[in-house]
C-alpha cells in the first residue's frame, strides 16, 4: 500500500496465498481541523495498480464548563469543602484532556480529580475539586487550564477564604456579688 498522512494502512505490505484474504486496519490521525482527500494504492505484483479514495474530516474539540469561576466562600481551616465543576464536550470528536494549574507557586490548597481523560462526543466529564485552607484568614484563589491537543483551553478559577474557630461567650460580665473570704462561689 502507498498512503500519505494522516492517514496510513496497517499492515503496508504482505503476502498472500492464492484464494487467501487480509483484513487491513485504516488509520487517520488529523493535525487540525480540515477536510482531507486522498488515495491509497495497492500495488500487486505482475497487476495494474488499484486505487482507492480515501476521505476524513479533521475537528478540534470544543469544551465548555458549567461554570469558569467557583467561589468556596469561609471555610474553617481543618476542614475539606468539595464542589464540582462539569466539562461539556460539544464537538462530535472524542476530547482528550488534561488539567495544569496556571502558575501556583505555593501548596495548593485546591485538588482537582481527575486530571486528564478523554470525554466522548457529546459527553460530559465531572471534575471534583477539593478546598482544604491550611491557614486562618488567608485568601486562596488559583487559576487552572483544561487542555486538548487541539489547543482548545478552558480556563477555570477557583477561590476561597480560610477561617478561624468561631468562639462567643454567652455573657459578657459575671457579677458574683459580695462573697465572704475564704469561701469559693461558681456560677455557670
Amino acid at each position: 500500500w502507498t498512503v500519505r498522512q494522516p492517514f496510513t494502512f496497517s499492515p503496508d505490505r504482505a503476502e498472500l496465498k492464492p484464494g487467501a484474504s487480509m483484513n487491513i486496519k485504516a488509520t487517520f490521525s488529523p493535525k487540525d481541523a480540515t477536510y482531507v482527500v486522498g488515495r491509497a494504492v495497492l500495488s500487486v505484483e505482475n497487476k495494474e495498480p488499484i486505487e482507492m479514495a480515501i476521505s476524513g474530516i479533521g475537528k478540534y474539540p470544543f469544551l465548555m464548563a458549567s461554570t469558569r469561576s467557583v467561589d468556596f466562600g469561609q471555610v474553617h481551616v481543618g476542614e475539606t469543602v468539595k464542589q464540582t465543576v462539569a466539562v461539556r464536550n460539544a464537538s462530535p470528536v472524542p476530547a482528550t484532556f488534561k488539567v495544569e494549574s496556571r502558575g501556583v507557586f505555593h501548596t495548593p490548597v485546591f485538588a482537582i480529580a481527575p486530571t486528564a481523560g478523554v470525554i466522548p462526543a457529546h459527553s460530559e466529564q465531572l471534575l471534583t475539586v477539593k478546598y482544604a485552607p491550611a491557614s486562618t484568614g488567608m485568601y486562596s484563589q488559583d487559576a487552572y487550564d483544561v487542555v486538548t491537543p487541539g489547543g482548545n483551553t478552558l480556563g477555570l478559577e477557583f477561590s476561597g477564604s480560610a477561617v478561624g474557630p468561631l468562639v462567643s461567650a454567652s455573657t459578657s460580665v459575671i457579677d458574683f456579688g459580695d462573697v465572704a473570704a475564704g469561701v469559693c462561689v461558681a456560677r455557670s
